[in-house]
């Protein structure tokens, strides 16, 4: 069947790639209007350690999946 599988992924170890800190960090917009959240895209986009972005609903607009060699590196951005 054509289509079936939608992709291929690797799952890669973090420690082999010296990103020894995971970390989520809850995200509450001001407001949510198309041109705030576009922002905010564009802005997590350009931080590396970012790896994933979740949108959810409740108390926090968005749930980041953060790596980081060190703590210290969290702390920069």
């Amino acid at each position: 069947m054509t289509g079936t599988i939608a992709a291929h992924s690797a799952a890669l170890n973090p420690l082999r790639l010296g990103l020894n800190v995971q970390t989520s960090v809850r995200v509450k917009l001001e407001r949510l209007t198309d041109n705030d959240v576009e922002h905010f895209e564009r802005e997590f986009s350009a931080i590396e350690q970012t790896a994933s972005c979740f949108a959810t609903t409740g108390e926090y607009d968005f749930l980041l999946h953060v790596v980081s060699p060190d703590s210290e590196a969290l702390k920069s951005h």
